[in-house]
């Protein structure tokens, strides 16, 4: 997979480059719950510093926190992958007889 489909700006949609990101990667639910929870306190902890900054120094901040936010999207889109396929290989999607 090429890294430039992985951008601050989202994803590619498109459907072959997730499966390719979520084998290469091969992270659990549970590790990409934990990424997401990473992302989601980093966020938290530059959007309270830019809170108490000024001019320059909090533009700087607001980006690095919206930055952790578009990457907490990112893993929160891989982890809905990797739940779906379970369920149509395992879950309630699964064909019958399976």
């Amino acid at each position: 997979m090429k890294m430039g489909m992985w951008n601050t700006h989202g994803m590619n949609q498109d459907d072959e480059a997730v499966e390719e990101a979520i084998e290469i990667l091969s992270l659990m639910p549970n590790e990409l719950g934990a990424l997401v929870e990473h992302a989601r306190t980093e966020q938290w902890v530059f959007t309270q510093a830019a809170r108490h900054a000024k001019g320059q120094e909090k533009r700087k901040l607001n980006l690095i926190a919206k930055f952790f936010g578009l990457r907490m999207e990112k893993w929160i889109d891989l982890m809905a992958a990797v739940e779906m396929e379970y369920e149509h290989e395992h879950g309630m999607f699964a064909p019958e007889g399976s």
